[in-house]
């Protein structure tokens, strides 16, 4: 073993100056100047683009629940979920038997009163042509004022007849034509084209029961919310790029076509003044509104339902000087910005500057800073004014 270690003052000695030399270090960290070689930030030229983002879903761009018109038995249907159909196709039947007995008889009835009506008639033209005789008889005297008045009499009884009979002839005409629907509503039919998205069980029904949904997927419709903050930045024909939530790689193009309150909003504002209206009495409530757009659905990959991250893009400049948004200071009232300039040295120089565009990150500098100026960041400009204090 060394000498120096077997001599116990050399050896604390030495870690005592060790230990000085640590705490020398650390005490003297504050007073040393940062680098003016490596500046917090450097003017750039570059592309500024201010966005507003937004979530929400894809809806059909039409969409048509198909109701049972009837009440009856679901019996069959002709279609299966994800088949494209056309307006006026067959989806599904009820059974319609008893439908098809109704138009029966209502067919039946039919026939009766027609068959009324023509002999009434009947009688009635037999009424008009003995009053034409008992008229020439009259006129010849053979016959009595009274005969004559018979026929007249009988004429009108008979025309009463008939009228009554053509009566009840419409009423069952009428009948028919409902039996005719009744069976026909038991042949249920999509009103739109479209790609079937659901459909029940077959079974019981009652009326106005929705027994399948059709909606056109072809074009689908973006339903975004935008909180109150951003509402007032965008506005319709503003592009937009989102994804969905299964393809984050897939990044569609559209553009705003319509904004509008939700109807959440909407239904709220009607609460009575008392009322608590989502939550405690007086407590404030997320505003949100509805943004929407279209998106062609060719491949048919987007469904309903699906959930999109929007972005919509309120402004976009290119080519244009950009600094740091932290590294300015302001606005102050009058909107004005600063910036700490880096002179080298250790020298640094405040410096109004003309501000144009500016995002959550960026800003853009149309005048007074040039590009490839250093820029000092707030926090660090603030330890060169300390530094230089204590060199004073």
């Amino acid at each position: 073993m060394s000498d120096w270690i077997m001599r116990p003052s050399v050896f604390f000695f030495g870690i005592f100056v060790c230990v000085a030399g640590v705490i020398g270090w650390f005490a003297s960290a504050p007073n040393r100047q940062p680098s003016s070689s490596a500046p917090d930030a450097i003017v750039k030229r570059g592309s500024l683009t201010d966005t507003v983002t937004a979530t929400g879903v894809l809806e059909p761009s039409q969409l048509a629940q198909i109701r049972a018109p009837v009440f009856g038995q679901l019996t069959m249907f002709h279609v299966r979920v994800g088949d494209k159909v056309h307006a006026g196709d067959l989806i599904a039947e009820m059974d319609s038997f008893g439908q098809q007995n109704r138009l029966r008889q209502a067919t039946a009835l039919l026939s009766q009163r027609q068959a009324a009506q023509s002999s009434s008639q009947v009688k009635l033209d037999w009424a008009k042509h003995t009053l034409a005789r008992q008229r020439q008889l009259s006129a010849k005297q053979v016959i009595s004022s009274a005969a004559l008045q018979e026929a007249e009499v009988a004429v009108q009884i008979a025309s009463a007849d008939r009228d009554f009979s053509t009566a009840q002839v419409d009423e069952a005409t009428a009948g028919v034509e409902k039996a005719r629907k009744d069976l026909a509503d038991t042949r249920i039919t999509t009103p739109i084209d479209g790609r079937v998205i659901d459909i029940v069980k077959p079974g019981q029904t009652q009326p106005s029961s929705v027994v399948a949904v059709v909606a056109q997927t072809d074009m689908m419709r973006a339903r975004v919310q935008v909180s109150e903050a951003d509402v007032e930045r965008i506005k319709v024909g503003q592009p937009v790029h989102f994804t969905t939530v299964g393809n984050r790689k897939a990044n569609r193009a559209s553009v705003l076509t319509e904004v509008g309150p939700a109807l959440s909003t909407l239904l709220s504002n009607q609460e009575p003044s008392g009322g608590q209206v989502g939550g405690r009495s007086g407590e404030a409530q997320p505003v949100c509104y509805n943004a929407f757009f279209e998106v062609p659905n060719k491949d048919g990959k987007l469904l309903p339902r699906m959930t999109v991250d929007a972005t919509i893009t309120v402004s976009a400049v290119d080519d244009v000087l950009l600094v740091p948004r932290s590294a300015l200071v302001g606005p102050d009232p009058k909107g004005s910005y600063s910036a700490q300039v880096d002179r080298g040295a250790g020298a640094t120089e405040k410096r109004r500057v003309r501000v144009g565009q500016v995002n959550q990150t960026e800003a853009e500098i149309v005048g007074c800073l040039s590009e490839g100026e250093d820029i000092i960041l707030p926090r660090t400009a603030a330890l060169h004014g300390q530094t230089a204090q204590r060199q004073n």
